[in-house]
């Protein structure tokens, strides 16, 4: 899974709760800091199938202890990027 993310103002933040992300799931996560915002993730499965899951709030909408702020998700899949 790759999730497009913009650097946040302190990036040390972000980087333990990217860190934290890649040590809970056994899939392979990585990040790209290249997005204008945070609202979207990629998914490209083992075959090149993709998918996309649009985000009505960035990241952030899951809190540290697990639980969640009210967002939309909207899942294109597959998707032909």
């Amino acid at each position: 899974m790759i999730v497009h993310t913009k650097k946040a103002p302190d990036s040390r933040d972000q980087e333990k709760a990217e860190q934290e992300l890649i040590n809970k799931f056994t899939c392979s996560i990585r990040f790209k800091h290249t997005a204008e915002h945070d609202r979207y993730i990629y998914i490209t499965r083992v075959n090149g199938e993709q998918a996309r899951i649009i985000l009505g709030r960035g990241v952030d909408f899951i809190q540290p202890d697990g639980s969640t702020k009210s967002t939309y998700i909207v899942i294109h899949d597959p998707i032909n990027l």
